[in-house]
C-alpha cells in the first residue's frame, strides 16, 4: 500500500496533463488510419477509467477527501 500512496503522490497534478496527452496520441493515430473507430472508443475508455480511478484514488489516499 506504501508503494501505491508513493506512486499517487509522485503522480499527483501529472495525471490531467499525461491523460489529455494519451487522449491526443489516441485521436492523432486514428486519424492516421492506424487504428478504427472501435479501438478508439475503447482506448479512450480505458484512458478515462486508468486516469479517474487514479485520481479519486489520490483524493482519497493521499487528500482524505
Amino acid at each position: 500500500m506504501n508503494i501505491l500512496k508513493e506512486i499517487l503522490k509522485w503522480l499527483s497534478g501529472k495525471k490531467s496533463a499525461i491523460s489529455a496527452s494519451i487522449g491526443l496520441i489516441i485521436a492523432y493515430i486514428a486519424t492516421k488510419g492506424i487504428i478504427g473507430e472501435a479501438e478508439v472508443i475503447l482506448y479512450g475508455g480505458l484512458n478515462v477509467i486508468i486516469f479517474g480511478g487514479a485520481s479519486i484514488a489520490t483524493s482519497k489516499l493521499i487528500y482524505n477527501k
